[in-house]
């Protein structure tokens, strides 16, 4: 049984592979102008959509997990500078 799934797997796994490979492509412009409509932003649409949200203080909850982020953001800054001088 096993000389059956082997010799029946090379041509799975090569099939794999090529099938990889040639769905693959270096051209993006698909997935951009889908996405974003070719990479133009209406910024007077977004300035209102803004500027229509209401203003609210934080919660002390919302002002607990911004300093935490903040904090694990430096952390992670100490971190990448001191992996880069090693």
């Amino acid at each position: 049984m096993k000389p059956i799934l082997k010799s029946a797997g090379i041509p799975i796994l090569f099939l794999t592979m090529l099938l990889t490979a040639i769905s693959c492509t270096k051209d993006n412009n698909e997935l951009n102008s889908n996405n974003n409509n070719g990479g133009n932003i209406n910024t007077a649409n977004l300035q209102a959509q803004i500027n229509s949200l209401p203003i609210e203080s934080l919660s002390t909850a919302e002002i607990n997990t911004l300093s935490f982020m903040r904090e694990e953001e430096k952390m992670a800054r100490d971190v990448y500078i001191n992996l880069y001088n090693r």
